[in-house]
């Protein structure tokens, strides 16, 4: 038999996963969401051009090939730039939000 309340709260966990998606990626591309954003834009861009990043020792590494995907996704395809800096920031908050929701089910996080 189908739960309408199961459906109901299912729904509305994924509304709580997509609206901040949203809203936090579609505001003014321009404005720098965080201090170092800039910073592992610019290692992106020497990722995508050079294959490696300008260090390999910086803790964020990770995160600069992680940026550089949509980068060379948005230079493949000929994107505005713009829309490639929203691509680049639904890609690394939906990476977020499969990390947090892979780390509760590994913990076992029950009501």
């Amino acid at each position: 038999m189908f739960n309408y309340l199961q459906a109901v709260k299912q729904v509305f966990v994924i509304f709580l996963y997509i609206a901040p998606l949203l809203l936090l990626a579609m505001y003014d591309f321009a404005f720098v969401t965080y201090d170092s954003e800039p910073d592992y834009v610019s290692a992106a861009f020497h990722i995508v051009e050079y294959g490696i990043p300008f260090t390999s020792n910086h803790p964020g590494t990770l995160t600069q090939y992680l940026v550089s995907f949509p980068l060379l996704i948005g230079k493949y395809f000929e994107l505005p730039f713009n829309i490639t800096i929203i691509f680049m920031r639904l890609t690394e908050l939906s990476v977020l939000a499969l990390l947090i929701l892979v780390s509760i089910n590994l913990m076992n996080v029950t009501k």
